[in-house]
């Protein structure tokens, strides 16, 4: 459990205006994380990827922005991959959304984290479940239909081997209400894309791909 003393984050969060200043740094089953203000912000990162509110915030606004993000203000959304809930606040702050936000989390410090640190800024509902992501898609028994999905699942820099199978994104598919999307965030390695579009035919008609800071891929995949 994380314990920071407010009148301590203010002061350091005036700082770091000036210079990042790390507030703590968390080791958990998964990686390491390092919780840092910046500019100003409360930035989560793990060693080689922002995880929150630094460049990953950069790449969803982008992404929502130059897609025509479309999603119901008191709508349901499935977040894969919590971070610190950078997502739920672009939802909310440029997007009016108020609805109700169900978040996978592999990580119960990430899942800590955020409801120590990160939730108090949010005003939709968010209920967050520690589990695998591919082991909860799968359980098959979700009456939700959802009217956006949001896929950010990394450890560091890896992408999982399931998001790099169709029948993944097949089963998400069927949890989708009609008109709505899917958005898969991916990363370049090596100067090579972890996913190629050609992944998501013929399951999906309607495919939209936006690159980012020569690091990020965001697939969007629409359903009619």
């Amino acid at each position: 459990m994380f314990n920071l003393n407010v009148s301590v984050l203010n002061i350091k969060k005036y700082l770091s205006y000036l210079y990042p200043i790390r507030i703590k740094k968390i080791t958990t089953d998964y990686h390491t994380l390092e919780l840092t203000w910046h500019n100003g912000k409360l930035v989560l990162d793990s060693a080689f990827a922002n995880y929150s509110f630094g460049n990953l915030h950069k790449v969803f606004q982008l992404a929502f922005e130059q897609s025509n993000l479309n999603v119901p203000s008191t709508g349901h959304v499935l977040l894969l991959g919590l971070g610190g809930g950078s997502v739920v606040e672009i939802l909310e702050k440029e997007y009016g959304f108020n609805g109700v936000v169900t978040a996978i989390e592999i990580d119960k410090e990430v899942i800590s984290l955020y409801n120590t640190v990160f939730s108090t800024n949010h005003t939709s509902l968010v209920n967050t479940i520690q589990e695998d992501a591919l082991n909860w898609v799968n359980k098959g028994d979700h009456e939700v239909r959802y009217d956006l999905i949001i896929c950010d699942i990394f450890i560091d820099l890896e992408v999982p081997a399931f998001m790099k199978e169709i029948s993944f994104y097949q089963k998400l598919k069927g949890m989708l209400k009609s008109g709505s999307s899917i958005y898969v965030n991916t990363i370049f390695r090596n100067g090579k894309k972890e996913i190629d579009t050609s992944l998501f035919y013929p399951t999906f008609k309607q495919i939209e791909k936006y690159e980012f800071f020569d690091l990020n891929a965001v697939f969007v995949l629409k359903t009619p």
